[in-house]
């Protein structure tokens, strides 16, 4: 995982700098706590917590249950940011839950 986020990071500064931005040391060096906290504690956290699940549950239900994610980014960004959800938004809740069903289900044969 360290190998790919490194490789990500480059690729970002590479398309940072083709789209002619400008970085400096002082924003990274001011803003150092907040990518060490985001990525050992945000991204070590969820990955201590799929490994839990995994090992609880199987891998099809974790894999339903985590593509309930852009259902609780709506529900936070409507409660803590007050953005309202969209007719189409809404609409969508109705088939992930039923494919969150349908993949978590047990077969019976």
């Amino acid at each position: 995982m360290f190998v790919r986020s490194a490789v990500a990071a480059v690729g970002l500064f590479v398309l940072i700098a083709l789209l002619g931005e400008q970085i400096n040391a002082g924003d990274l060096r001011q803003s150092w706590l907040v990518l060490l906290i985001n990525g050992l504690i945000m991204l070590g956290l969820s990955k201590i917590f799929w490994l839990e699940a995994i090992h609880r549950i199987s891998v099809v239900k974790a894999n339903a249950l985590s593509s309930m994610g852009p259902l609780a980014t709506l529900f936070f960004a409507w409660i803590i940011l007050r953005d309202a959800p969209t007719s189409w938004q809404l609409l969508s809740i109705v088939p992930m839950i039923f494919g969150v069903v349908l993949l978590g289900e047990e077969k019976n044969t």
